[in-house]
């Protein structure tokens, strides 16, 4: 194994297999995570010639939904003229996530107003 996969990645002998765990959590939000090339040796145990094969095995991180999206700091305080046009921009909600865009799409909503259905 290289150095980055040993610290994410196990491999015991299992009756005549050999099988690659997880050994700790992965994480796709961290750039060196998002793939791991593990090298596996196989070798002969109690024989004269002790013959041996290498395998690469390439892995990649898929990405999940796991972190809320998070909205820019802002005034929150806003003044809209008495005789403000219909499409007045009051102001733009900006928000991001950390989570790639495979994942998650944000949208908007207002979930509650101070006049009903004045918005």
């Amino acid at each position: 194994m290289t150095a980055n996969s040993s610290d994410f990645f196990e491999l015991s002998r299992e009756y005549f297999t050999g099988v690659l765990r997880l050994a700790k959590e992965v994480d796709y939000e961290n750039e060196n995570q998002r793939h791991f090339d593990v090298w596996i040796v196989a070798q002969e145990e109690d024989t004269a010639e002790a013959f041996s094969a290498i395998m690469h095995v390439e892995i990649h991180v898929y990405d999940e939904n796991d972190n809320p999206p998070v909205i820019e700091e802002g005034p929150t305080l806003f003044y809209v003229p008495w005789d403000a046009e219909m499409v007045y921009l009051v102001t733009q909600i900006i928000a991001h996530d950390a989570d790639s865009a495979r994942v998650t799409q944000l949208s908007y909503s207002i979930v509650n107003d101070t006049y009903e259905d004045s918005f």
